[in-house]
């Protein structure tokens, strides 16, 4: 769990117990609002220039959807990278932090896939 995480997670539960309740039907309402439309032309500069910073070399992207359910449409952020499994992860998690602080729409809208070299 990342440090925002952990510090809504403690806030939410500081909260009296009727807004907490109401923080919790307005999180489930969220759920259930189908996503805006992504628009990855207006942030593809920002989002390759996070990934080029964090995994410097091929950058590609790619339209995929998972065949059971096809209405899931994203994109894929595919690298190359080196380094031990450990570094990988977390250059993983640092990535998906960075991309989430742009837009939480985009977090939802994309998929980092690396390939070792």
């Amino acid at each position: 769990m990342s440090m925002s995480q952990e510090h809504f997670l403690e806030t939410a539960l500081s909260l009296p117990h009727a807004e907490r309740a109401d923080l919790a039907v307005r999180l489930l309402q969220s759920l259930d609002t189908p996503a805006r439309e992504f628009d990855l032309a207006s942030v593809i500069d920002d989002v390759r220039k996070i990934t080029q910073e964090l995994f410097p070399g091929k950058c590609e992207f790619t339209h995929e959807f998972d065949p059971e359910y096809p209405d899931d449409r994203y994109v894929v952020v595919n690298v190359e990278a080196s380094g031990e499994p450990k570094e990988l992860v977390e250059l993983s998690c640092r990535w998906s932090e960075q991309i989430r602080q742009l837009s939480p729409n985009l977090f939802r809208n994309l998929r980092l896939s690396i390939m070792p070299r």
